[in-house]
């Protein structure tokens, strides 16, 4: 069985490299309930999944707007 500080230190942050590290290093001490937790975490944080979560797409959208009006400003005075 894994010692649960790691386990809970990434369930509290979490981080989504964190728990596709742990489940890609510690899956077999984990126990059944850890993993699905660690997994929840990976999904939510995008990992592995091809996409951005959609807060994070929006976001990400939204500074692309940005840049490219003061890009376009930048060039045209």
């Amino acid at each position: 069985m894994l010692d649960k500080e790691p386990f809970s230190q990434v369930l509290r942050s979490a981080d989504g490299y964190a728990a596709r590290e742990l489940l890609d290093t510690a899956r077999n001490r984990l126990s059944a309930a850890q993993v699905t937790a660690l997994e929840s975490v990976r999904h939510d944080s995008g990992l592995d999944t091809g996409m951005l979560p959609s807060p994070f797409q929006g976001q990400l959208n939204n500074a692309l707007d940005i840049s490219g009006r003061v890009m376009t400003r930048l060039l045209t005075r």
